[in-house]
């Protein structure tokens, strides 16, 4: 006898176990939804939806008077191929470029003719040929003057004449010789001169080169400038073009053709019931059994009056007990076949 009533009694826990806990008074809400508004003000020139009708996200709904925004797009458009075209063209920096090599040229060949100048100027050969030449001519002058002297017949008056003659030429070659030096050495210091021009002009010229880079550099960035404009002109022109953000139906239009509307202004709503939420409250111990479960279901009141039994997906209990009902919210998400709508009644079986 013991033993059938123990029998019983698991009998009787297996069957309150077995037993699903049911949480009721849930309502179906919607998880994919937009209300669409307008970003900018101006009229309504064309609406593309109504009630009823099915989008794609990003298929256009409403269409705001764009004759501005267009004009402004093509104003930057045409701004920024003008600022391309000055990026391109180079010719300001080739040209200082070609200043920079011509000055380098010129400095190369300065300074072999620098050198050249330099060695003329060091090189006295000619003055100690001269000065020789001279001393030969000024000697046999003097022994011709002394044979005179001391034998009247030795040497004519003529050949006397002559050799002095001789010796002042000398003397004449050896003043060219030195002035000839003297000249050399004043182009040497003409040469260190010049090359300090030549090297001033080459600074200019790198100096011009480097400007004509920072104004390369400038147009770039009045380029970019222009690109920037660009965008912003797109994104004000895309402004006036209201486009769906998600697919589904459209369930009320709120703008006809000619009305006027502004920033933040809800022009149309859109809905997906491909996904849907129950959403509720349970009691903190089936709040926990919630938690837990890896089987839950929705079952969901339809408008024939029959009951649709969905697998229960994504689920948040909150870690929030309500004091004073003693409940904790939680939704539970489901794929939806059609034949449910928001704000249905619901409950869940959880196993």
């Amino acid at each position: 006898m013991a033993m059938i009533c123990a029998a019983i009694a698991s009998n009787a826990q297996f069957a309150e176990a077995a037993e699903p806990t049911v949480v009721a008074d849930l309502v179906v809400v919607l998880i994919d939804e937009a209300s669409v508004s307008a970003t900018t003000e101006g009229k309504v020139s064309e609406v593309r939806v109504q009630e009823g009708g099915t989008l794609v996200a990003g298929d256009l709904m409403l269409i705001l008077d764009d004759q501005k925004a267009q004009i402004e797009r093509s104003l930057a458009d045409r701004s920024l191929r003008i600022a391309e075209n000055r990026v391109a063209a180079t010719d300001a920096v080739d040209a200082a470029e070609a200043e920079v090599a011509e000055r380098d040229q010129l400095i190369r060949e300065h300074a072999v003719r620098r050198e050249l100048n330099r060695r003329r100027a060091a090189n006295d050969l000619k003055i100690q040929a001269a000065q020789k030449a001279e001393a030969v001519s000024r000697n046999e002058w003097m022994r011709a003057k002394n044979a005179r002297q001391n034998f009247s017949d030795a040497v004519s008056e003529s050949e006397i004449d002559a050799l002095h003659l001789a010796l002042q030429r000398a003397e004449l070659e050896t003043l060219e010789a030195k002035f000839q030096r003297e000249m050399a050495e004043i182009d040497v210091r003409l040469d260190n001169a010049f090359g300090e021009t030549l090297r001033l002009k080459r600074e200019t010229a790198e100096v011009a080169l480097e400007a004509a880079k920072s104004a390369g550099q400038v147009r770039k960035l009045e380029a970019e400038m222009q690109r920037l404009q660009l965008e912003l002109a797109q994104n004000d022109l895309e402004a006036h073009h209201l486009r769906s953000p998600i697919d589904g139906a459209v369930v009320a239009v709120h703008v006809r053709t000619g009305d006027w509307v502004r920033p933040g202004q809800v022009v149309a709503r859109v809905i997906n019931r491909d996904r849907l939420r129950v959403e509720g409250f349970a009691k903190a111990a089936h709040a926990q059994r919630l938690r837990d479960s890896n089987e839950v279901w929705i079952l969901i009141l339809q408008p024939n009056g029959d009951t649709g039994r969905f697998s229960g997906g994504r689920k948040f209990v909150s870690p929030e007990i309500d004091a004073v009902t003693g409940e904790v919210r939680f939704w539970i998400e489901f794929q939806n076949d059609g034949s449910v709508y928001p704000g249905s009644n619901a409950r869940v079986e959880i196993r």
